[in-house]
């Protein structure tokens, strides 16, 4: 594309702009105005907001790898916290702490449910479902944003009142400080009672042994032994130290399977089991869970708890609900096999330990058995210490009440709102009425399927282009000397419609051979002009010297008695039927060398007159008399006269009217043109809005305009509508 093209193609544009520049204010002056209007109207909001953070923490609860343990450092574990600071609970505690139940941000308006004459399980739904809708509401207005790179969380809250979006924010991170708090005291709480029944057990064990050990001593009255230095001796050592390893691993999944089965009863405690925590999937299930829960808030207060949307969702949530607990149950069972292993690792060792004694007999019965005796005595006695040593810690751990969560900031009562944010709004506005009215009035020019352009013409039509015909303001009632004004031609010849018409007449006359006489002016709707540019036509075929005769056929609804101000009575309708001559007919116009012919009393049947054998020689009498003959008919999609005319006529010419006729309708009445293969020459453009621009060229130098009084659409718009 040259820059020539590419001119053109922006000027394009911007006469489409030009075009449509109303709906362009409108659509800018409305936005505005609307988002002026929201400015005003709109009650301020503000948002207060608490930094917290939230640090690493791993309870030191056992030695061995914990009662249980917390990644801390994995992505998992923020966002459970993250998620739990979003909870209902936390929210819950929250409403409940600062009693907002009844606040009117929070149950939109919506009064508390009338309980009168419902039963206490109808009464006590209708109460949890106001307030799942006013938990809802709060979820809406809370939003927990982490910062990025740290461990920093800021937790804010939206409300009208400034006091109580930071009461707010404020309460629900104390709220989550104190579950946080309650949380770990439990899992103390139930640390501690596994090592006290694992105490005594192990203090049972040690009474045992040394019991076993003094009743060994008196029966075979052994004071003192020494240690023998052999294989066997040396193993059940190795065994036994193997043994003490086996039954502290024993230890350990019993006391974490004992744990868990513990906070597993307990349906609160479930999710906190340490290896449910960290379990990926379970976490994921969680996620999928708050996201249901918030479509379900979403859709329930959109359509009701009874909608079908409603009850997919709660089949989903308990479906996600059922695959986590089936999942802890499945980590629960995990540990329970681990237990087992290490049971039957220790059971192995129990039994290779006997068969090393029984080995050992043939050495020295007497001091195998007592150093087993002793070394039982030991090993009870270390584990003892071992687990009394971690109930002290435990018990110093859940006495501190310490947590990992530090506020940073609190929340304080804001004094700007947060929205709406009217200068930003007023400006976005702007943009958006700057963007999008230029972007609607191309819409409204592509969805616009009408001729409008040469273009359009030999783009879709397929047919030539003689040349455009300005619009130009006439009335049928009024009169100038005898003519109607619509007759521009002869009342001002020198205007630019005259000469318009001058152009067409010229490109007629050079697009058809002399010997062609007849020229049949049509259109594919009626209001499209042409009768107006047949009687013009005929003029400056007059005037340029050729003998005329404008005939009206048009049977339907005549008018070039009108514009000619002839009469009517005796027309081309009374010659078909024989009641008068070619010269009672003829009316002489004021234009020299134009003769007219109405159309005469209209006929009950149109169609069959034309189509009458006698039309031929009455079209013969007026090609001897006259060198143009210039036919007005009918639309050709109102009635099927005009095609029947286009059968016996020499030329055929359409009329469109610039931006009113749709290309479909054009395409159609050409197609019957075609089917009778008529010789259709070519379409003239009517109706053009020459505006301000002087785009025509046609005035004589008197009529032209001053360049200042064209405007820059009036340039624009020249070379828009002239190209061919």
């Amino acid at each position: 594309m040259d820059y020539t093209e590419k001119s053109i193609d922006l000027k394009e544009y911007l006469w489409t702009f030009y075009k449509h520049r109303w709906a362009i204010v409108t659509f800018f002056v409305v936005t505005v105005s609307v988002t002026a209007i929201y400015n005003i109207i709109a009650e301020p909001e503000f948002k207060a907001s608490t930094r917290i953070l939230i640090e690493k923490e791993n309870p030191n609860i056992v030695d061995f790898k914990e009662i249980y343990a917390i990644d801390a450092t994995s992505q998992e574990f923020y966002q459970t916290q993250y998620n739990i600071l979003k909870s209902r609970f936390i929210a819950r505690e929250v409403i409940e702490k600062l009693n907002l139940w009844t606040y009117d941000e929070l149950t939109a308006g919506k009064k508390a449910p009338d309980t009168g004459g419902l039963s206490q399980e109808e009464s006590r739904k209708l109460e949890l479902a106001a307030r799942e809708r006013v938990i809802t509401g709060f979820l809406k207005r809370f939003d927990v944003h982490p910062v990025r790179n740290t461990q920093i969380v800021q937790v804010s809250f939206s409300s009208k009142s400034p006091d109580v979006a930071a009461r707010v924010a404020n309460d629900a991170v104390r709220a989550y400080v104190d579950y946080t708090l309650t949380t770990k005291i439990k899992a103390n709480v139930g640390a501690s009672g596994v090592l006290r029944k694992n105490i005594q057990e192990q203090r049972r064990k040690i009474e045992e042994s040394e019991k076993l050990l003094f009743e060994y001593k008196e029966k075979f009255k052994i004071i003192s032994l020494e240690e023998e230095k052999n294989i066997t001796i040396q193993k059940l050592a190795a065994h036994s130290n193997d043994l003490v390893s086996a039954e502290s691993a024993r230890i350990e999944a019993q006391s974490k399977y004992q744990v868990a089965i513990g906070m597993l009863a307990d349906g609160d405690l479930a999710g906190s089991i340490p290896e449910v925590m960290s379990n990926g999937f379970i976490t994921k299930l969680k996620t999928d869970e708050a996201v249901l829960q918030e479509q379900l808030s979403e859709i329930s207060r959109k359509y009701g708890s009874k909608h079908p949307k409603v009850i997919a969702l709660n089949d989903k949530i308990s479906t996600v609900r059922g695959m986590i607990d089936d999942e802890i149950f499945r980590v629960v069972d995990s540990m329970k096999s681990q237990y087992d292993v290490a049971l039957r690792n220790e059971l192995a060792l129990k039994g290779e330990l006997v068969r090393l004694k029984e080995e050992s007999q043939s050495l020295g019965k007497h001091a195998v058995a007592y150093s087993v005796l002793a070394r039982d005595v030991y090993t009870n006695k270390e584990m003892y210490e071992v687990l009394l040593k971690r109930l002290k810690e435990t018990s110093i751990t859940g006495g501190m009440q310490t947590t990992n969560v530090r506020v940073l900031d609190k929340a304080l009562p804001p004094s700007i709102p947060f929205r709406p944010r009217r200068i930003l709004n007023i400006f976005l506005a702007i943009i958006l009425g700057l963007i999008m009215g230029p972007v609607v009035a191309i819409f409204f020019e592509h969805i616009d399927n009408s001729v409008k352009t040469p273009e359009d013409i030999e783009r879709y039509l397929n047919i030539p282009y003689l040349g455009p015909l300005p619009d130009f303001q006439g009335q049928n009632s009024e009169r100038a000397g005898g003519q109607s004004t619509m007759l521009v031609t002869s009342l001002d010849p020198k205007s630019v419609t005259a000469e318009a018409y001058r152009s067409v007449r010229t490109s007629i006359i050079f697009s058809s051979p002399d010997d062609r006489k007849t020229l049949l002016v049509t259109s594919s709707n009626p209001t499209e002009g042409k009768s107006v540019t047949s009687s013009n036509l005929a003029v400056t075929m007059a005037q340029n010297g050729a003998r005329t005769l404008l005939l009206d056929m048009d049977f339907r609804r005549p008018v070039l008695h009108k514009i000619f101000n002839v009469p009517q009575e005796k027309g081309f309708s009374n010659m078909l039927v024989g009641d008068a001559g070619v010269d009672d007919v003829i009316a002489r116009t004021n234009v020299p060398n134009l003769d007219v012919i109405p159309s005469g009393h209209i006929p009950p049947n149109p169609a069959e007159l034309l189509s009458s054998d006698g039309i031929a020689s009455f079209m013969d009498i007026f090609k001897s008399r006259y060198d143009r003959i210039v036919i007005d008919s009918p639309p050709i999609l109102s009635a099927t006269d005009p095609v029947i005319i286009s059968t016996f006529v020499d030329e055929v010419l359409m009329v469109i009217k610039m931006g009113e006729t749709s290309r479909e309708l054009v395409q159609t009445a050409i197609g019957k043109l075609h089917h009778v293969k008529a010789n259709l020459i070519g379409t003239v453009l009517n109706g053009v809005d020459t505006g301000q621009g002087n785009y025509y060229q046609y005035q004589y130098y008197g009529d032209r305009q001053p360049e200042t009084e064209q405007g820059v659409f009036g340039r624009l718009r020249k070379p828009f509508l002239m190209r061919k």
